[in-house]
């Protein structure tokens, strides 16, 4: 009988922390009160994959910012539902930024995980003030 590793058990799902690194400055955690949600379709808030805006120097850090969506489909829902998936996951990040003050968030990455039937699709990114341009 030997030991159980994670990833013996295809069900098993890892858990993990994120560090703590990257946080300073960064706004308080959301209250648990519900709050009117912020329209990301702002034009002037951008997002991009890219470490920096080019024409605009990045002002202040203002931190990690979120999105998650999930979805449910069959194979021949997948497509669609992965899209679907990806702009609601993009835009509730841009809704958190916005709730932050950014002008912008950087360092944007998509992320996407299949179990079965359920699409699980996160963006992740660095909500940033800018100078410039």
């Amino acid at each position: 009988m030997g030991d159980h590793h994670v990833g013996d058990d295809p069900e098993e799902v890892p858990s993990f922390h994120l560090p703590e690194w990257g946080t300073e400055g960064a706004p308080p955690p959301p209250s648990s009160e519900p709050t009117q949600p912020v329209t990301s379709q702002q034009p002037s808030l951008l997002v991009t994959t890219t470490d920096q805006v080019p024409g605009r120097t990045i002002h202040s850090f203002l931190g990690l910012v979120v999105g998650e969506a999930v979805g449910e489909a069959n194979a021949e829902e997948l497509e669609a539902v992965l899209e679907t998936a990806r702009g609601r996951a993009l835009e509730r990040m841009r809704d958190r930024a916005a709730m932050a003050g950014a002008h912008a968030v950087v360092g944007v990455r998509i992320g996407v995980t299949l179990r079965k039937r359920t699409v699980l699709v996160t963006a992740v990114g660095t909500a940033v003030s800018l100078r410039g341009g």
